[in-house]
């Protein structure tokens, strides 16, 4: 398929657009070497600014429902053949290629992904989902930093790209509290956007990187420069291009929550209503009345229940699940997923 220039003032959007009708349309069934030549060849011929190129690649992508472990499947595919069309799989990141428009029947004949659970402290399930986007609210300096490098630090079968607003002294000093050997955190990249002057298109760059399969922001009103967190338009804006370079992939997106303290989790993030709005998950971090050393966890999420939970603060400097014992790093379950 050859490249052309778009029309003037086309889009990349609009551009992939085009291209994806021109592919069904000319297509005879196997769409596989005809797309991944639209990526690999078409889209860096026809955009040379990586941001375009990126706009164009990310419309494809959601046009297809592939994100990029997906795609590199697919084009891993391509040289042994055809590529399935039929849907067996309701994830994004199935190993099948599938079609954007699916009939009720198809639906709800495709198989389920069994849903698996990426520890939180090192053994405690039903608060983290792998292939989910969640939101962790709190107000400044409660913990959920803590909680969520507590956390990562022990999904060792994920590789975890951690955007952070910190500067690295910060985040040194926070993983010398932990108490962290560096074979503990092999599997974490560690990037500090706002020391390194990155702006959110940059970020969003970092974050399309295939290689990593779990995604923080800590924070997203620095990270993503939010001028108003109240304009809901503004925010649907950047949580939207923030689940789209996800793909599939868990993302876990850190925020502060408003300080004036309401009973529903939904509402108690910072600024409007589309933080929660467009995550999976959407988790609230507070101190229990009368105690610093202890926090509740609760939250809710889609087609299921979050259980309360609360964490407490042990000498040596680690959050626990309240009565655990062990050291979730050194857990024999640490690595482990249910």
């Amino acid at each position: 398929m050859s490249s052309s220039p778009p029309p003037n003032g086309l889009a990349p959007r609009n551009w992939a657009r085009e291209r994806a009708a021109r592919i069904r349309r000319d297509s005879t069934g196997d769409w596989g070497q005809e797309l991944v030549t639209v990526v690999e060849e078409d889209i860096p011929n026809t955009f040379h600014d990586p941001l375009r190129q990126w706009e164009a690649r990310a419309e494809i992508f959601r046009l297809f429902r592939l994100n990029e472990r997906a795609y590199e499947t697919l084009r891993a595919r391509v040289d042994g053949g055809r590529v399935h069309l039929l849907p067996t799989s309701m994830s994004v990141a199935s190993q099948v290629f599938q079609p954007v428009r699916w009939s009720v029947a198809e639906v709800l004949a495709a198989e389920q992904d069994e849903e698996t659970h990426l520890p939180l402290l090192g053994t405690t399930t039903g608060y983290f989902f792998r292939g989910r986007s969640h939101l962790l609210s709190a107000k400044p300096k409660t913990g959920k930093s803590e909680l969520v490098w507590q956390s990562v630090l022990v999904w060792r079968n994920e590789r975890v790209l951690y955007i952070t607003e910190e500067p690295l002294k910060e985040v040194r000093d926070r993983l010398r509290r932990l108490r962290i050997e560096p074979e503990h955190g092999e599997h974490i990249t560690i990037i500090p956007a706002l020391q390194a002057g990155l702006r959110p298109e940059q970020i969003l760059r970092e974050m399309q990187d295939a290689a990593f399969t779990v995604l923080v922001l800590d924070t997203v009103r620095f990270l993503m420069r939010l001028g108003d967190e109240t304009n809901n338009a503004e925010v649907a804006q950047a949580m939207s291009s923030l689940l789209r370079v996800a793909g599939g992939r868990t993302l876990l997106i850190l925020h502060h929550a408003r300080q004036e303290t309401s009973g529903d989790v939904v509402d108690q993030p910072a600024g409007g209503l589309a933080f929660s709005g467009g995550v999976d998950v959407s988790l609230l971090l507070t101190s229990q009345q009368g105690s610093e050393r202890r926090l509740l966890l609760r939250g809710v999420r889609r087609n299921g229940r979050v259980e309360p939970l609360i964490v407490q603060w042990h000498d040596g400097g680690w959050w626990r699940k309240a009565k655990q014992t062990p050291c979730p790093l050194r857990s024999s379950q640490s690595a482990s997923v249910t």
